[in-house]
């Protein structure tokens, strides 16, 4: 926006706590002149850094800048202010107002203000169902078909999970976390058996490495094998002959992993491409549902957390699916979770023109 022989400007849009510059472009006659700038920031916006400002300070909880970083060749001189929104909010969109009041040497003071426009992400629930029949006919598994929206903007991932009561039935994580879990039930107490094999496609060497530094993490961590038992990933044996193992033992295990990593991680990429659902969602979980023998059942709770790249980590949706058991033997039953998420962006758009460039 033009204020006399200042120029203010930031991006049209951000994700929130992203950081959003806000540079002045000023003539060098109109810096000579100049005796300070105040920025006014709105209480939803936090000061992040500077740029090319020498002395500054606050000035009744206002940002003062006093001095700045003159260029030696151009006619500009170029300073501002980086800020952030403290935290996500509800709405899918907002914009906040800093205003900049640049006061002269003479006394004269031109005011400015510059919008900052935050979107985000949103997910919601378009369409599960109300009650899941179990019964003796049919497959021997079951469909939990669930619909969803996603509006806004930015990438998000997504991760599912189902309970009953407060134990968890869904099964699987993270592809990383799912390749660590099959060498820990089949092959961590003879790991000669499982010898690897030349993969088919090349797979980075430095990526390699860093994907087997997080499994030895997790390896060496009681935590995270407990944790594994008790979402029942790993059997109880397993879990067992880990803890016994001293560290030694468990960095040949690694040293065994890091050898068949290349060949295991190319053979999960087109399991990872199955589960990019859309351009801005990528599912981070699978979707298996395994109800154990004897789990009373009355109703489950379906639930999708997701976050953006950013990390801003959003509410989760959760919807209760009543459970009609009528099965004569309340058998071990498994059940499937397809995903179909549709993106909608009539809200996210809506007067978005209006707002202020």
């Amino acid at each position: 926006m033009q204020a006399a022989k200042f120029d203010v400007r930031c991006p049209r849009w951000a994700l929130p706590r992203e950081e959003v510059p806000i540079i002045v472009k000023i003539e060098k006659a109109a810096t000579a002149a100049l005796r300070e700038v105040v920025f006014e920031l709105p209480p939803s916006l936090r000061l992040a850094d500077t740029i090319n400002v020498l002395d500054s300070g606050e000035r009744e909880g206002r940002m003062v800048v006093k001095a700045i970083d003159t260029a030696r060749r151009s006619e500009y001189d170029y300073f501002g202010i980086v800020v952030a929104t403290k935290e996500p909010f509800k709405g899918l969109k907002k914009e906040v107002l800093v205003k900049a009041s640049f006061v002269m040497k003479d006394g004269s003071v031109d005011n400015c203000a510059t919008p900052v426009r935050i979107f985000r992400p949103r997910l919601e629930f378009a369409d599960a169902p109300a009650v899941l029949s179990l019964s003796d006919a049919g497959p021997g598994w079951h469909s939990v078909p669930i619909r969803l929206k996603f509006s806004g903007f930015g990438d998000i991932t997504v991760r599912a999970r189902c309970t009953v009561g407060r134990r968890t039935v869904s099964r699987g994580t993270s592809p990383l976390d799912e390749i660590l879990e099959m060498f820990l039930r089949d092959s961590a107490s003879n790991p000669d058996d499982a010898l690897p094999c030349r993969p088919a496609v090349e797979v980075d060497p430095e990526a390699i490495a860093l994907i087997a530094e997080e499994f030895r993490r997790k390896l060496l961590s009681d935590d995270s094998i407990g944790g594994m038992l008790d979402t029942g990933r790993i059997d109880e044996g397993a879990a067992r002959m880990l803890h016994r193992l001293a560290d030694s033992d468990k960095e040949k295990i690694m040293d065994h992993i890091y050898k068949a990593m290349p060949t295991i991680v190319a053979g999960t990429l087109s399991d990872i491409g199955a589960r990019t659902l859309g351009d801005n969602l990528q599912l981070e979980s699978r979707t298996a549902i395994v109800l154990p023998a004897g789990l009373p059942l009355d109703q489950m709770v379906v639930e999708f957390s997701y976050a953006d790249v950013l990390g801003n980590e959003y509410d989760p949706i959760r919807r209760t699916i009543q459970v009609d058991d009528r099965r004569t033997a309340k058998a071990e039953a498994s059940l499937e979770m397809p995903l179909d998420i549709t993106a909608d962006e009539t809200e996210a758009y809506r007067n978005v023109g209006e707002m202020v460039i």
